[in-house]
């Protein structure tokens, strides 16, 4: 009877398995055979499937599983197994949404253990595993959400010796390799006395192209391309698992993502990141460092937003409260640290293109450099460093200090050098109506933010610089006679421009704040040149606006010479520019000046005054007022301004045989001729725009 039960026993015990699996394991099972070999205490089965919980489709499965026990060992309370083999395990997993096709497996493990055991009548759980061995173990996930597929093939692990009581560590060897290439090596220490483990994880040229669908599930793009490496250590004790530690290096080559027309928007060559201590259950992250080696930004920007929002899907408008939300949470969260010592960019390449001038505008930036000191969660300031060539030339230097918990208080030091104006010729059209024919610019800002308050210091020097005028630009500047007027005697440009305002303010916008500056500075250089000029020949600005007369002289006093010697000095200087120098007299505070003098009985002292004689040889003071005051007012008036006239061509002509400036009388009704005194008032203009305004 035993020898028939012997026998019969893998028989009844398959048949009863394959029956009363569900109530067993809560799954259908299939069992093609199973071998007990009772001389060696081992059992084998073979052709294994539990299927699915629609039980048709199979959950996983395996083709030999092989176990050898040692009986004897029972009797000290040890389990014991002295071989554990396993071939062919085929495992499928499917995910949908949040849910798992093995979560009622979970559900049903879970409530069979629901009943806590008395910790007092436990017993002390001792173990000895031998030979435990893994074979061409398959496992395969699929996720519904985004019909992929990820398979790990040929998966092979042996453990030699595990034990409660031993004295060695226990130690596991893995390796996976995946369908698309790469694979993840895996090794596990651990010393059952003290509880205390290390594994190591190796991941090696992983195809991230794999992850494809991942990715375009959060982001719309064509393509992802790249390998992973990484080398991943962890340290802990099984009782404290809280204090695990993890620690290595994480390495990404040759990485690109284009977008759904194809276009690389980012890449880089290298990034790279190893690991201080992690402590991820005391959500504590240390980076050593951050290294991003010749990375390649595409940026495009237009009226509404750019193509990076366009591809994360990012709403401005609706994401602000959420991202406030967050921004909040972590600032209050004193539980998570990070720690990043140093993240480094070299080689950078950006290519920047806009329209909002209706036309593309187009930049390159090379050799982008980034460098920053140590950023931590409870950072009070963080300094960044960049420099970088602009369009192959100019050079930008920039270092950037920012408190990450408030970034509205900062500090910004920007350098540019041989900056070339003519790349922003399409700005300048759209906005001043003129083209950039050429010049360098040089640009010193220094800029704070504290409490959201700006005040930027910014200093520009332009060199060589000149303009063309096509049309009028959206803000109408004058910009070419600005520049003209601008310009020191080395033809150079120096301005500051101060800016000043409150980001707190929803109408303050900082592009707005310096555009206004800057028309401020056009406007005023325009609309009183004299000020700009009287610096390139060391005079007053009002020497430069006005001669004034005292009725009846006409003779040039040495203050007059001396104002006239800095207007023909600064002819000199600026040929392009057109002076004018228009002979203004109210006629009728004259005729009262007139009336006066004739009362007073001074024509004798004029005609002894000294005669000068003029080209013609006429004296120039022979001025007659008849004893009749009635019509011979208006001729006088007028003989008194034509002296005047003759006396500035004389003067002008002696001095400078050749010069261009001219000399008009303004008509009595023009408004510029209500002054109270004789005298000539000059203007200032460029030479070419006078001409166009009269080739129109």
């Amino acid at each position: 009877m035993v020898v028939l039960a012997m026998v019969l026993l893998p028989g009844i015990s398959k048949n009863y398995l394959i029956k009363h699996g569900k109530e067993l394991t809560g799954r259908k099972l299939h069992i093609d055979d199973i071998s007990i070999n009772y001389w060696r205490s081992s059992i084998q089965l073979t052709g294994f499937k539990m299927y699915e919980s629609n039980e048709t489709d199979v959950f996983t499965s395996f083709d030999t599983l092989l176990v050898n026990t040692i009986p004897y060992k029972y009797f000290s309370n040890t389990k014991a197994l002295d071989q554990c083999y396993l071939k062919g395990l085929q495992v499928q997993i499917i995910k949908k949404d949040s849910t798992y096709n093995f979560d009622d497996l979970v559900r049903f493990y879970t409530q069979a253990d629901s009943i806590p055991e008395d910790p007092e009548k436990a017993e002390e759980f001792k173990y000895l595993l031998q030979n435990i061995e893994l074979k061409e173990a398959a496992i395969n996930l699929y996720e519904a959400d985004i019909d992929n597929t990820t398979r790990l093939q040929n998966i092979s692990f042996a453990i030699p010796y595990v034990a409660w009581d031993q004295e060695n560590d226990s130690k596991a060897d893995m390796t996976l390799n995946f369908e698309r290439g790469g694979s993840l090596q895996a090794a596990f220490n651990a010393h059952p006395k003290t509880l205390n483990f290390e594994g190591q994880f190796v991941l090696n040229k992983i195809g991230l192209s794999s992850f494809i669908k991942h990715v375009a599930s959060y982001a719309n793009i064509n393509s992802v391309a790249g390998s992973l490496n990484a080398h991943i250590n962890l340290s802990g004790n099984m009782d404290k698992l809280e204090d695990m530690v993890i620690t290595g290096d994480t390495e990404v080559l040759n990485f690109s993502m284009t977008d759904q027309s194809d276009a690389k928007f980012y890449a880089a060559e290298r990034m790279y990141a190893e690991y201080g201590e992690i402590k991820a259950l005391k959500q504590a992250v240390n980076i050593k460092k951050v290294l991003v080696e010749q990375p390649f930004i595409e940026f495009q920007l237009d009226s509404v937003s750019n193509n990076w929002f366009r591809i994360f899907n990012i709403d401005t408008e609706s994401d602000t409260e959420e991202v406030g939300a967050a921004n909040a949470q972590v600032a209050d969260s004193s539980a998570f640290y990070y720690a990043i010592n140093n993240l480094k960019v070299t080689g950078g390449v950006m290519d920047y293109t806009d329209n909002l001038t209706g036309k593309p505008f187009s930049y390159h930036l090379i050799d982008i450099k980034v460098d920053t000191d140590s950023i931590t969660s409870d950072s009070q300031w963080v300094d960044v460093t960049s420099d970088m060539l602009l369009n192959n030339r100019g050079t930008l230097k920039a270092k950037v200090g920012v408190n990450p918990v408030d970034p509205l208080n900062a500090k910004i030091d920007i350098a540019i050098k041989d900056f070339v104006l003519s790349d922003l010729n399409i700005y300048s059209n759209y906005y001043t109506g003129h083209s950039i024919l050429q010049g360098d610019m040089y640009y010193f800002s220094q800029t704070e933010f504290e409490q959201g308050n700006i005040e930027s210091e910014n200093q520009l020097l332009i060199k060589d610089v000149s303009v063309e005028n096509n049309k009028n630009g959206l803000m109408s500047l004058p910009l070419k006679f600005a520049i003209f007027l601008l310009k020191d005697k080395n033809g150079d440009i120096e301005l500051e421009v101060p800016v000043r305002g409150n980001l707190n303010e929803p109408e303050v916008d900082v592009w707005s704040l310096v555009g206004t500056t800057l028309k401020k500075i056009i406007f005023g250089a325009t609309d009183n040149p004299t000020k700009r000029l009287a610096k390139l020949v060391d005079a007053k600005p009002e020497e430069l606006q006005q001669l004034v007369f005292q009725y009846p002289d006409t003779l040039l006093t040495e203050g007059h010479k001396k104002q006239l010697k800095k207007i023909l000095e600064l002819e000199q200087l600026k040929p392009e520019l057109q002076i004018t120098m228009s002979y203004a007299v109210d006629p009728l505070e004259l005729k009262k000046l007139i009336l006066q003098t004739s009362q007073a009985s001074t024509v004798q002292e004029q005609n002894n005054a000294s005669r000068e004689e003029n080209v013609e040889g006429r004296p120039i003071n022979e001025l007659t007022i008849p004893s009749e005051m009635t019509a011979t007012s208006d001729s006088l008036v007028n003989q008194y301004g034509e002296a005047l006239m003759r006396q500035m061509k004389t003067y002008l002509a002696t001095v400078v045989p050749n010069t261009a400036i001219q000399l008009e009388i303004l008509d009595q009704f023009d408004p510029e001729t209500m002054v109270a005194e004789p005298q000539f008032k000059m203007e200032y203009r460029l030479k070419e725009l006078e001409q166009n305004r009269e080739n129109l």
